[in-house]
């Protein structure tokens, strides 16, 4: 996993698609999602749980590809986004709130 800062652009980014979306399910982006678009949906499910995440959302979504985030906490009490796209997988801090 690699640390982002929500100040630099990809973060920023990233930060932005998240408070913007609005499909919180896979159907909410696709009308027939395939069983692979599914199955990986389903891995980020789990990821999300793992990590005691919440509010998962589908923040991107193209005809091959889909990117996901959620919000964790960390040991400090402050809140972080996961951010899972297919080629990476991305943590980014910043303060108490997004």
């Amino acid at each position: 996993m690699e640390k982002l800062s929500a100040n630099s652009k990809l973060g920023q980014r990233y930060v932005e698609a998240y408070n913007k979306s609005t499909w919180h399910t896979l159907k909410d982006a696709y009308v027939k999602p395939s069983a692979a678009k599914q199955a990986a949906f389903k891995c980020c499910q789990q990821k999300c749980e793992a990590e005691n995440g919440d509010r998962l959302r589908v923040i991107s979504a193209g005809r091959q590809f889909f990117t996901v985030a959620f919000e964790v906490e960390n040991s400090f009490g402050a809140t972080e986004l996961r951010v899972i796209t297919k080629e990476h997988d991305y943590l980014i801090t910043f303060g108490d709130k997004l």
